[in-house]
């Protein structure tokens, strides 16, 4: 089982999209979409899995990334405008929608943020931070003002201590520069993995 299925070959029950509203909401330039949708459909009693079998290609981050020969998987021109979208879907999906009670949850996350910032001299996780804000309180307004049940949280979900993420983190800006942040992104999500794997063994 899985909080959301992000850039996978998804195939979702016509019955569970009509029932929690729609397929994805109109609002994100890009990114946001896919894990509002599996929240959403958490939220509406159904739940989701990942099956690991190969079915397709996916190339990650193919629309920003693109060079003047067509070819892919080079290294963004576009760096700025890919990161503040990923900021501003994130921040107003997870932590103003859907977060719990959003406010300390924006609290939590700001020094993170900020930290973030200043190590990578980035004005796009900044202003991508207080955009996502600005959309998920519009969010909140639309959405859970129509759909009243997708306020009680039912997705699964993880802890995690701020002041380690920290720390942590600044070591690895101290050892890796520019690369820490994807080092870090990588981490993370083999630990949860990893847990993840532990759960379903156990």
């Amino acid at each position: 089982m899985v909080t959301y299925l992000d850039g996978a070959y998804s195939i979702y029950r016509v019955s569970a999209i009509e029932k929690a509203g729609g397929l994805f909401m109109p609002y994100f330039f890009m990114w946001g979409d896919d894990y509002e949708l599996g929240i959403r459909l958490w939220r509406t009693g159904f739940i989701l899995l990942a099956v690991p079998i190969v079915a397709g290609r996916h190339y990650a981050g193919a629309t920003t990334q693109l060079n003047k020969s067509g070819s892919i998987y080079e290294l963004s021109r576009t760096s700025y405008i890919y990161e503040y979208w990923s900021w501003v879907s994130n921040v107003a999906v997870t932590t103003v929608l859907y977060g719990y009670p959003y406010m300390l949850q924006l609290l939590r996350r700001l020094p993170i943020t900020l930290a973030l910032a200043m190590l990578r001299n980035s004005k796009a996780i900044i202003r991508g931070f207080f955009d996502g804000i600005k959309l998920g309180i519009i969010l909140r307004a639309r959405v859970l003002k129509e759909k009243p049940w997708l306020k009680v949280p039912k997705e699964p979900k993880f802890k995690t201590h701020v002041f380690f993420e920290l720390i942590f983190l600044a070591y690895l800006f101290l050892k890796y520069k520019t690369k820490a942040s994807r080092i870090y992104y990588i981490l993370i999500a083999r630990a949860l993995l990893k847990h993840l794997i532990k759960m379903h063994v156990s």
